[in-house]
């Protein structure tokens, strides 16, 4: 069992000093795969022959080998720990290496910085094939993994508490309501798919919520209706959004627009990216250049630099105003 689901399950009221218990077992957490940071930790901060209350850490000591005892991932720590507990214990523990590989199968291993990392996982890979949309971009996906894998390491340690978690994750406050839908499906099918280290109890409980949120779902369709993305909007004007689509094209031919590396972004990310600032479908943007480039004045000119003057004249207009 995860130390995480053991710490909720505790009887808290028994435990000495909880809330530093609870400091050192999230300070470690940080610490799992790095070896010599953990004996530093342990060393500078309950090492009874460096404080001065050696009764007060030898109990947090006790009391952390107890919550992460069932835990591969502190193998490293409970061998040290209990060190200090009896000095001829030889205790054994997995590699830095093996830690990583039970993190990931515990789906711990977030946040991540791109989202090709999270689609090497096959599952992954297959909700993020399945629930491609226009307008989720590639950043935007790599946020509805980065705040999924969250909401289901948050929700699956009370999940023998399953009404409080359907409320959290009902009324949970997304920053960006758009990506709402995708994140709460990305939950559901890492609920429906986790099975590691579970007990009978548990996967009772984890198909119990599963059922109960498919139903929300089912009976509430509106919250997975499109969201606005912000809160601007582009005018409804005939014939503006085709002569915003120039501009932006114009400017993008001119090199303003670059990805998060300082490259050129691509056409269609940028699209994408200013359609959702002004909650304007973009998608169809490479059509509309196409039949704008063959529009004409009455007077038999081209249209498409009509909107460069425009602009111009609202600028000088405003400046010697």
């Amino acid at each position: 069992m995860r130390a995480k689901d053991y710490f909720e399950l505790i009887d808290k009221k028994s435990f000495e000093y909880l809330e530093e218990t609870k400091e050192a077992l999230f300070d470690l957490y940080k610490l799992r795969t790095n070896f010599a940071e953990t004996r530093k930790y342990l060393h500078a901060k309950l090492d009874p022959e460096n404080i001065l209350h050696p009764d007060k850490y030898a109990t947090i000591r006790k009391q952390l080998r107890q919550i992460i005892q069932h835990d591969k991932t502190f193998s490293y720590f409970y061998s040290e720990a209990s060190y200090y507990e009896n000095a001829s214990i030889i205790s054994t523990h997995l590699s830095e290496e093996e830690v990583r590989e039970i993190i990931k199968a515990c789906k711990e291993d977030y946040p991540k910085e791109n989202t090709d990392e999270y689609i090497a996982d096959p599952v992954n890979l297959e909700f993020y094939s399945k629930m491609q949309e226009p307008n989720i971009n590639n950043s935007d996906w790599l946020e509805i993994f980065n705040l999924g894998y969250f909401l289901f390491d948050e929700i699956r340690t009370k999940i023998h508490k399953t009404a409080s978690v359907f409320e959290f994750l009902k009324n949970f406050g997304f920053e960006k309501k758009h990506l709402r839908k995708h994140t709460l499906l990305l939950v559901v099918s890492m609920l429906e798919s986790y099975q590691y280290d579970l007990n009978e109890e548990q996967l009772n409980q984890k198909k119990k919520l599963v059922d109960i949120l498919h139903n929300y779902f089912k009976n509430n369709p509106e919250i997975f209706e499109k969201q606005p993305t912000s809160n601007v909007y582009f005018t409804n004007v005939k014939g503006e959004k085709t002569d915003f689509i120039r501009v932006i094209n114009a400017m993008y031919e001119c090199g303003f627009f670059l990805d998060e590396h300082g490259n050129k972004a691509l056409k269609q990310d940028v699209f994408m990216a200013l359609g959702n600032a002004f909650n304007l479908d973009l998608t169809n943007y490479q059509n509309l250049l196409s039949m704008a480039s063959k529009t004409k004045n009455l007077d038999k000119n081209s249209q498409q630099t009509a909107i460069f003057d425009r602009l111009k004249e609202a600028t000088i207009n405003k400046t010697y105003k």
